[in-house]
């Protein structure tokens, strides 16, 4: 009884420290402190770190690197090639043969242009009356082949005059044709080929850089190219450096045809009339105003009168005038 009246005189007990937290926890809006394991879930705050706690003096752990390439070169890696699988390069020849070797052809073309083969732009034809009879002419001997025709010599006259430059030529030869290029239309081949044949351009394709044996078959002879191939096989315009100097000129299934135009290291400009790897005519022009040379003199193989005809059509190219003849 005295233990009674002595708790209905100091009130209720004082909660314990467990019933207080229940009772704080229960309460509407209050946040339950976690619990141990709860504690254990909490993910630790610096990123890389462990969640034991690391004992004085010992080193930390360098952070995680980020996911990805490590640099720009394994990213560039990691980016699928656009042009693997859109070019095929045709099957490499025997050098032996006077045939290019055209084995990556899709990353040479990146790197001399700058720019894929198929987005060149194509050269328009000039719009002038002896362009006009020229092409009729052609036509006319030679049935729809010469429109076939220069529709593939356009595509490689336009990658020839993108990038007019070859590697290793000597200055004053790399300064005429650079002229000559600015100048030169397909039109210009497209006669000379109308004059021997025109080959059949089906199946050929521009082709910015091979091996081939070139001005003259054998091993000793190789060096790079650039130009028109078929089947592995030169077939129509290339152009190639020789000992300094740059060598333009048609090819049909690998034999010199058509014209061929030479800058050499003097200046002087050497220019030939083929037909299925037979020569048939030589001019040499001086350096100093184009003029015919006598020394060396004309060659005359069976189309020297031709050559001669159209002669002005190569003067044009060069910003010269008209052929005269003079003694040196």
């Amino acid at each position: 009884a005295k233990q009674a009246q002595t708790r209905h005189r100091r009130g209720p007990p004082a909660p314990s420290q467990r019933q207080a937290v229940v009772a704080m926890s229960s309460r509407p809006g209050s946040a339950k402190p976690p619990s141990l394991s709860n504690r254990e879930k909490v993910p630790n705050r610096q990123k890389g770190r462990a969640s034991s706690p690391r004992r004085p003096g010992s080193p930390r752990r360098p952070s995680a690197p980020p996911e990805g390439p490590a640099s720009k070169d394994d990213a560039d890696r990691a980016l699928p090639d656009k042009g693997a699988a859109a070019t095929t390069a045709p099957a490499p020849a025997e050098c032996d043969t006077g045939t290019p070797s055209v084995a990556g052809v899709a990353q040479n073309a990146k790197e001399e242009t700058g720019a894929d083969a198929a987005s060149l732009p194509r050269q328009p034809v000039e719009d002038n009356k002896a362009a006009e009879l020229e092409h009729a002419t052609l036509s006319m001997s030679h049935g729809g082949s010469a429109s076939v025709a220069l529709q593939h010599l356009e595509r490689t006259i336009a990658a020839f005059k993108h990038n007019p430059s070859v590697p290793n030529l000597h200055a004053v030869a790399q300064k005429k044709y650079a002229v000559f290029c600015r100048n030169r239309t397909a039109e210009l081949h497209a006669t000379f080929l109308g004059l021997v044949g025109v080959p059949d351009f089906d199946g050929a394709e521009y082709v910015p850089a091979f091996t081939a044996c070139v001005p003259w078959p054998g091993k000793t002879n190789e060096r790079k190219a650039g130009g028109m191939v078929k089947k592995g096989i030169m077939h129509g315009v290339v152009r190639y450096e020789y000992k300094g100097s740059l060598v333009e000129e048609g090819r049909k299934d690998g034999a010199e045809h058509g014209l061929r135009v030479v800058c050499v290291q003097t200046g002087d400009i050497w220019i030939r009339l083929f037909s299925n790897g037979k020569r048939l005519a030589q001019i040499v022009l001086s350096s100093l105003d184009y003029s015919v040379a006598s020394n060396p003199k004309p060659i005359d193989e069976g189309g020297l009168v031709k050559l001669q005809a159209h002669l002005h059509l190569i003067l044009e190219c060069f910003e010269a005038r008209p052929p005269t003849s003079r003694s040196r």
